[in-house]
């Protein structure tokens, strides 16, 4: 008699849960449909407001409830709320693997990517190596610049799936940013092999393929990407850099052209336009590009200096000293656009121009480089004095300071001086040999002069080192 109670008082308490689970799904179900329906049309705070009820209120459907409203909160870029809810559900149930992934993904969205690595770490110590943690810890190891890792992730990956073109392109990019071109242009071509209508796996694969030297592929798959996807700039720079480096300049400008007319603010591309019109003999438009580039960004400096150099090789000093002028009035503080305006107006014999422009620079900048150059034009007019005081202030140990206050004290005929200063060059300096020879010689110089001797055969056949290096810029 006492074990029938006992299971007739069980049976009623299963009965009473199963009753009670009833009612709490009849009761919240509807409040979560029409939270889900909210979510889909946008309406996250009407979504999120819901979802909370359900999660706190139904056991049977909070689940449900936690990942739409976890959803909704993403949608809505409160990654804070998303964070502060999983890390407290995770702390009721530090077991549950796919709250862990949900927090990495919630933490990848916002561009915590240090936080999501730690959380997608958790997540594969309960879930395993499971595709989907593979892929977001793929995705994190990338972002955070750990290429090799995401790669070895990835590889893991395609172990299970072979043929997942997506991983395969994911990890064609790992092995690009490490500049593995050839690694990557296998993985590339093999995404492209099973998914060759993807404009992000055939772009790719033609980027890969310039920098691997397989122009032929280039050229081949690039023509098929401009067909399928007229619009994509990145085939058309590529296949005008392939051409560029075959020296067919007149193709290369086509197809820049086609790259700029898609992204006319693309300064690079604009600019490798511009070089393919000078060597295509197409100088006015090559000088209009260039133009263009300095007007939308004109503190460009690779522009000024490509620009620059075709300006000189042409001898249009008027025009390059106009743009030169420019470019220092747009860019003050840059120190390689006063030094080549200094040179050119000393080309032209403005030299107290090139020194005024050298002063300016060196008082705005107060860098080394600045205080040598400006010694450096002081010493070609032979403002000695003021050329070693400059350098005294260089702090930069490569720009060789003794060697070059030698020099300026030999000019002075002052040789006791400089043989000291070119003794002084360190034997690990690139200009140690030079010093050494030029200290012998000024010694042998200042003993003939002291003997009154004319100087000896070996003095006379061998020349003093005594031009500037100058470091580029």
């Amino acid at each position: 008699m006492r074990i029938t109670i006992l299971f007739l008082f069980h049976l009623l308490l299963v009965c009473s849960s199963a009753f009670a689970e009833s009612l709490d799904r009849e009761r919240f179900k509807p409040v979560l449909d029409q939270a889900f329906s909210a979510q889909k049309t946008g309406n996250h705070k009407t979504a999120i407001k819901l979802f909370k009820k359900v999660y706190f209120k139904s056991e049977d459907l909070k689940r449900d409830a936690l990942l739409g409203l976890i959803t909704s909160f993403k949608d809505s870029k409160k990654w804070d709320d998303a964070a502060e809810t999983l890390n407290l559900e995770i702390k009721k149930s530090p077991f549950v693997g796919e709250y862990r992934l949900w927090l990495a993904e919630v933490y990848l969205a916002a561009g915590k990517f240090n936080e999501a690595l730690v959380e997608i770490d958790f997540t594969e110590k309960i879930l395993g190596q499971a595709k989907t943690v593979l892929h977001i810890k793929s995705v994190v190891q990338q972002k955070l610049g750990k290429h090799r890792e995401a790669i070895e992730t990835l590889t893991v990956y395609l172990s299970r799936d072979k043929k997942n073109y997506s991983a395969l392109a994911d990890r064609a990019e790992s092995y690009f940013q490490l500049k593995l071109y050839v690694d990557a242009y296998k993985d590339f071509q093999k995404a492209y092999g099973i998914r060759p209508f993807d404009e992000r796996i055939i772009s790719s694969y033609v980027r890969s393929a310039y920098f691997s030297h397989y122009h032929q592929d280039v050229k081949k798959i690039g023509q098929k990407c401009i067909q399928l996807f007229p619009k994509n700039g990145s085939c058309f720079e590529y296949l005008g850099r392939s051409a560029f480096f075959k020296k067919d300049f007149s193709k290369a400008t086509k197809f820049f052209d086609s790259a700029v007319t898609l992204a006319p603010s693309h300064v690079e591309i604009r600019q490798l336009l511009a070089e393919s019109l000078v060597f295509s003999g197409n100088i006015a438009e090559s000088d209009i590009q260039f133009e263009t580039i300095l007007n939308q960004r004109p503190e460009f400096e690779p522009a000024m200096r490509s620009w620059s150099a075709f300006l000189f090789q042409r001898k249009n000093i008027e025009k390059l000293g106009i743009a030169l002028k420019l470019f220092n009035k747009n860019n003050p503080n840059n120190i390689w656009a006063s030094v080549e305006l200094s040179k050119l107006l000393w080309l032209v014999g403005d030299s107290e121009g090139a020194l005024e422009r050298m002063e300016i620079i060196t008082k705005k900048n107060k860098s080394s480089i600045s205080k040598f150059y400006y010694a450096y034009f002081l010493d070609l007019s032979k403002k000695y004095e003021k050329s070693r005081l400059m350098l005294s202030e260089v702090t930069e140990p490569s720009l060789e300071i003794d060697f070059h206050a030698a020099i300026s004290f030999f000019k002075e005929n002052k040789l006791s001086e400089a043989i000291q200063h070119w003794l002084k060059v360190p034997a690990d300096s690139p200009l140690y040999s030079k010093a050494r020879v030029n200290a012998a010689l000024a010694l042998e110089q200042q003993k003939n002069m002291e003997d009154r001797k004319p100087a000896t055969t070996s003095s006379s056949k061998i020349s003093y080192f005594i031009n500037w290096s100058t470091p580029q810029l």
